[in-house]
């Protein structure tokens, strides 16, 4: 049985197969996000970046479009945010959270005793 979150996954891998940027965007299926509450959930992220999980996604075109875009502009971005203003439109209200970017090294030690 094909989920939505397949669908539009497969729906994203046409827009990245014909898009003259593909090779910007690098695309990873997952089996489960955990939001089933939250309809087809998606993320993207990138090395430096905020990661951005949205839900409430259709399997549509459109919203293929509107993910494939935001992961382009995430990394074209000079700092590591992504403003709301800057998401696609049908990405604005759909955000369900953004996780900090993970240094690639510890700058000092955590003592938590």
């Amino acid at each position: 049985m094909t989920t939505d979150g397949r669908e539009l996954f497969d729906l994203v891998c046409l827009q990245h197969n014909t898009h003259p940027e593909a090779e910007l965007v690098t695309l990873q299926p997952v089996e489960c996000m955990g939001g089933c509450d939250k309809g087809c959930t998606a993320s993207i992220g990138a090395p430096g970046k905020y990661s951005y999980l949205f839900g409430e996604l259709k399997p549509t075109t459109e919203h293929a479009i509107a993910m494939f875009d935001c992961a382009l502009l995430l990394g074209q971005q000079a700092g590591p945010l992504l403003g709301r203003i800057h998401r696609p439109a049908l990405l604005r209200d759909s955000l369900l959270g953004r996780i900090p970017p993970i240094p690639l090294r510890i700058s000092k030690e955590i003592n938590y005793e």
